[in-house]
Order: structure tokens, then C-alpha cells, then sequence
């Protein structure tokens, strides 16, 4: 057993070993941005619930708009050239904060704009490196692969809010960011030293109005992986009403400084990281259907228990913690087999577009959770906030179950 397990490890890969080392020196600067755009809306420029749900709708409101197009556009292009570019331009995006705020030159509409702009950026860095991602590890390897960048995912989670709360406390929001953008110039260098060969880094398709339905029509011919894209969208809509005010909530709501609020975000990359790492021996003791339904469940229990978080601030902490400890271990099960599955069924010039029309029902249900959370917490009060995140998940249960209810074995 031993001896099988190690022969599938995608670390014999020098391609897998360069988009784990590029993954990893990003995940501490993408926790950090994550904490510091909001800190900065909150305490610098006195931003409401609405206005940091705002920033936090921008962030994500490319992956509604231009998720398929730019899709097509990937599979039609060097996608190594344009992961490169991507990196160096968030880069230069999350550098333009802490060098214009200097000149008092920053307000919402700026944060905005600039989250906006980076989110498009991700887009095309993401996209292009998804496409890559078949091309340069072989069946065998993906469930390792995938679990090996889910657990540097999680480590980002776990030390990126500690660190980005103490750093924020020691040289403040705006400098922090000095870090994160040094993490994309990294990782841009290690995708530049990724080893493709020419014909590899593009795909020939005929048109983009054809690529643009051709997502569709990939999605809709698989039903399974609809059901499971679809639970994905309904869950992100779920997690974005709380975590686009989850700084306004614990810092004005419950009284938090932001060395403690940052740091209960790390439970979720704990629970991440145990979802990472338990996700291939879990399968071998259970059905991966049990685990996806079973992951869903553990998010609606966290829901439920953060639902009461009230009273003392040592009390309010351990509930929050709790949830977001059964968030995260929800999130690393239900990503890993999701994303095997996909690079299972979905041929790899056909990638891009697939996995955008996928980003469009995923990433652009989070824009419109955001903006749910902003308006809960401003016209309702925070406690209905996760009650609204337990309701919408229950829906998403219902879908996965009835997804899954006549596939016997959906993974290797």
C-alpha cells in the first residue's frame, strides 16, 4: 500500500514541484490581502457594512462578468505567458495601495476599483493555470497533486491571519500589503520557470461565441458535475454573506481588535488543512459521496453554532472558532474531490472554457452573497447573517444529494 501511495505522489514532478513552490510564497501575501483591504475600509476610512461588502463584491464580480470569455481567450492563447503576466500584474495592482495612500490619495471608490481590477487578474492567472495543470500532471498524480496545493491553501489560511493581524498592529494595513505583492512577483518568476513545451501552452478553437456556449454545453452535458458546480456556486453565494462583513461584525459588533478577529480566521485554514491531508484515507473507508453530502452538513452545523455567538468576548470567540473550524474542513473535502473529478471527465483542451463557464456559476454567486451579507447586517443585525448561510446550504445539500443519488463511484 505504501510503496502504491508513494508511486502516485505528484512530487516526483518538477512541474508539480514549481506550481507548489509558486502556490506557497503566494498563500501568506492572499491571506494577507484578504485581511488588510477590508482593515484599511474599516479603520482608515470609516466604511460601512455596505461599503466593505462593496469592496468585497468588486473582488469578485469579474468571475460573474468575464469568466467564460476570458476562458476562451486562455485556450486560445500562450497560457504560460499569461499566468506570468497575470502574477506581475497583480503585483503592480496591490503596490499601487500602499504607494498612493502615502500621497493620501485612497478612498472606497479607489479599494474598489483596484479590487476590481485584481480579481480580473486572477481570472486570467487561474484559468491559464488550471488548463496548464492536465497538461503537466498525469492522471495518476492529480489526487495528490491536488491534495498537496489544498494543504498549502490551508497553511496560508492558518498563518496568513495570525501574521497579517500581527503586522497590522506593528506597521499597519497599508504596509502589509508591501508583502503580498512581493508574493505575486515570486510567483510569477517560478511559473516563468515552468517546463511546457510551445505546442502545449495553447489550444485551437474556432471562435469565442462558440467557446462562450461550448462551456455551457460542456456543463450541462455532465450532469454530475453540473449538480456539483452548481453546490459550489449556492455554498460561495452562502460563505460570501459572512465573510464580506465578518470585520465589521467582529469589530464593531462584538468589540474585537484586530489581532483577535484575524486570528480566529485561522481555524478555518486548520479545519482546511485537516480536509487536505484526511481526504485520501477517508477515502478509502467511505464513499466520496458521503463525503461531499457529509461536508456540506459539517458546513450548515457550523452555521448553526456561529448563529449564537454572543455574550463575552472569550465565549463569542470559541463559537466563531468552531465554525470556521467545520467551514474550513467542509471547504478542503469538498474542493479536492470536486476539482479530481473535473480533471477526470473534462478533456484538457477543453479546459479553459469549461472551467470558465464553472467560474461563472462559482465565483459569480460570491458577488451577490456579499452584498446579501452587507444588507443583512444593516437592516437585520449579524445573528441573521449565519441563520441566512445555514438556510442556503440546506438548499445546496438538497441539490448534491439528488446529484449524486444514482452514482455509485465518481472518483479512481
Amino acid at each position: 500500500m505504501l510503496k502504491k501511495i508513494s508511486s502516485n505522489s505528484a512530487w516526483t514532478l518538477k512541474a508539480f514541484r514549481i506550481i507548489w513552490s509558486s502556490q506557497s510564497i503566494a498563500a501568506i501575501g492572499i491571506a494577507i490581502h484578504n485581511i488588510a483591504l477590508p482593515i484599511i475600509a474599516i479603520h482608515l476610512l470609516h466604511a460601512s457594512a455596505i461599503e466593505v461588502s462593496l469592496i468585497s463584491t468588486a473582488r469578485y464580480l469579474p468571475n460573474l462578468l468575464f469568466s467564460i470569455s476570458i476562458g476562451s481567450f486562455v485556450d486560445r492563447s500562450d497560457r504560460k505567458f499569461i499566468a506570468i503576466y497575470a502574477e506581475l500584474t497583480r503585483f503592480i495592482l496591490v503596490l499601487s495601495i500602499p504607494i498612493l495612500y502615502t500621497f493620501y490619495f485612497i478612498n472606497i471608490p479607489f479599494l474598489i476599483l483596484i479590487a476590481f481590477l485584481i480579481g480580473i487578474a486572477r481570472i486570467f492567472f487561474e484559468l491559464s493555470l488550471s488548463s496548464l495543470f492536465p497538461i503537466v500532471i498525469p492522471p495518476d498524480k492529480r489526487l495528490s497533486a491536488n491534495a498537496n496545493l489544498q494543504v498549502i491553501s490551508s497553511v496560508g489560511e492558518i498563518s496568513g491571519p495570525g501574521v497579517a493581524g500581527f503586522i497590522i498592529n506593528i506597521i499597519g494595513a497599508t504596509s502589509s500589503l508591501l508583502i503580498n505583492a512581493a508574493t505575486f512577483f515570486l510567483s510569477a518568476i517560478f511559473i516563468a520557470k515552468l517546463p511546457i513545451e510551445a505546442k502545449d501552452r495553447k489550444s485551437n478553437i474556432s471562435s469565442q461565441k462558440e467557446s462562450f456556449f461550448d462551456g455551457f454545453h460542456e456543463l450541462l452535458s455532465r450532469p454530475v458535475l453540473m449538480g456539483i458546480i452548481l453546490v459550489g456556486a449556492i455554498s460561495n453565494f452562502a460563505f460570501m454573506a459572512v465573510q464580506s462583513v465578518y470585520f465589521i461584525v467582529t469589530l464593531k459588533l462584538f468589540g474585537f481588535n484586530t489581532l483577535i478577529a484575524s486570528s480566529l480566521l485561522i481555524f478555518s485554514g486548520i479545519g482546511s488543512l485537516v480536509g487536505n491531508i484526511s481526504a485520501r484515507w477517508l477515502h478509502i473507508f467511505f464513499s466520496v459521496k458521503f463525503l461531499m453530502l457529509f461536508s456540506i452538513i459539517l458546513m450548515i452545523i457550523g452555521s448553526i453554532i456561529m448563529s449564537f455567538a454572543r455574550g463575552p468576548i472569550w465565549i463569542t470567540s470559541i463559537l466563531i472558532s468552531i465554525g470556521y473550524f467545520l467551514w474550513g474542513l467542509c471547504l478542503g473535502l469538498f474542493n479536492i474531490y470536486s476539482a479530481t473529478y473535473r480533471q477526470k471527465v473534462v478533456p484538457p483542451e477543453a479546459m479553459g472554457k469549461l472551467v470558465g463557464a464553472a467560474r461563472t456559476l462559482i465565483y459569480g454567486a460570491m458577488p451577490l452573497g456579499s452584498l446579501s451579507g452587507g444588507l443583512i447586517v444593516d437592516f437585520l443585525g449579524s445573528r441573521y447573517v449565519f441563520l441566512f448561510n445555514c438556510l442556503i446550504n440546506l438548499i445546496s445539500l438538497v441539490i448534491l444529494f439528488f446529484s449524486l443519488r444514482k452514482v455509485d463511484k465518481i472518483l479512481l
